[in-house]
Formats: C-alpha cells, structure tokens, sequence
C-alpha cells in the first residue's frame, strides 16, 4: 500500500497549489501504481486531513493569496462559517494551539463541511476515489479531534462525522480503506465496523521500540 503526499484540503476539489502539482499529473502516479505491467498491482491511498485546514488555505485565506474572499478576509464569504470565529477574524479555534492551522467546524449552518469534505458527489473525498483517479482509500489525519463549534473531538459528533465519512467513501468504492490515524486504542472507531477500517497505531510500533532503545518506558 502506498500513500502519496497529503492532499488535505490543497485546492483538492478543482487542482492542486500550482507549486504542488496539478490533479492532472496526479493521475499519472496513480495509474503507474495500479498497473500491473511491471510487477503486482499497487494501490494508493491518500492522506486526508479532513480536522482542519491552512491559513493559506482558499477557504480561510489569511494572506491573500487566492482572488475570491476566504473566511479571515470577509464575514460574508462563501466560507465564513467552516470554521469557529470566537471574534472574527482575529481568534478562531485552531488544531492545538497553532494559530496557523484553523479547525474546521462540522456543525456549520447546513452542514456545508461535511457536504464539501465528505457528501456531495463533488466532496473531497468521492472526487479522487472516483474517476480518473479511482485511489484506493483515505488514511485520515487527525480524525480524533474532528468536531463542531470548535470541540476537540471529545463528544459523539466525532463518531457521527465518521460514521458519514465511512457512508460516503463505501458509496464510491465498497473496498475503500479508511484508517485513521490514532497513537492509542482505536476501538471505538473500529470495533463496530462502521466508522474506520484500520488505524496507523503509531503507539504500537514506537512504544516497544523506544524502551527497546532507550531502557525507559
């Protein structure tokens, strides 16, 4: 299983940053891995950070960089409410403490995050696992603090989002792999069989290396 780069929320819908590549050329990669001409099949599954976005991000566009108006440029932007202004633009709530990094809030009027990231047949998520790029699932970054009204994750709308994601993704591709990305026990993402496949389980690889090295737990 091979995983390309972080999509994330980089222009993912329409094309890549100019400097990053375009969904053109994306398609090449992809295409070479699934090919079985010069040895077994691969597949590709891409890194989706679906919990928060860039300041530089067209949604939020601190600096801007993009012609439309981002979220920290204008009240009234298509976007203002994908993410927790506690007084706009200047504090808004953020994926752990940095302020360049501004979370996304799942329980914006009308869901329109969750219909941008995961719902609509021109979401983030149905886009790149369908044609012409048909990859093979989602590795979710983060996905623990995925939240509304600037939570950290620690209620049940964190299962509710996933449990969406996973309708969404098994709509498109049935085989799709969703992990998620966890450094502890991930059962209550896994066990039921309706939100995540699979999770990275950081902690079980680098918890017995670290004592094996360093003598310390």
């Amino acid at each position: 299983m091979i995983s390309i780069g972080t999509i994330g929320l980089i222009k993912a819908i329409e094309s890549f940053s100019p400097n990053k590549g375009t969904n053109a050329l994306l398609q090449t990669p992809i295409s070479n891995i699934h090919s079985s001409t010069n040895g077994p099949k691969g597949y590709v599954v891409l890194d989706g950070v679906f919990n928060h976005t860039g300041d530089t991000n067209q949604w939020f566009d601190k600096y801007n960089k993009w012609l439309t108006l981002g979220a920290y440029e204008s009240q009234s932007s298509t976007w203002s409410n994908y993410y927790n202004f506690q007084t706009w633009p200047t504090t808004f709530s953020t994926f752990l403490t940095s302020s360049r990094l501004p979370k996304l809030n799942f329980g914006s009027t009308g869901s329109a995050v969750r219909d941008a990231l995961y719902n609509s047949s021109t979401s983030v998520a149905k886009t790149y696992l369908g044609a012409p790029y048909s990859i093979d699932g989602w590795r979710l970054d983060a996905p623990q603090y995925a939240d509304k009204d600037g939570g950290s994750g620690n209620n049940s709308t964190n299962h509710t989002i996933w449990k969406e994601f996973r309708s969404a993704v098994k709509s498109i591709n049935p085989n799709a792999d969703i992990l998620g990305e966890y450094w502890g026990n991930a059962s209550s993402w896994t066990v039921a069989g309706d939100q995540w496949d699979g999770a990275t389980n950081f902690d079980g690889f680098t918890q017995p290396v670290s004592e094996w090295i360093t003598g310390k737990d």
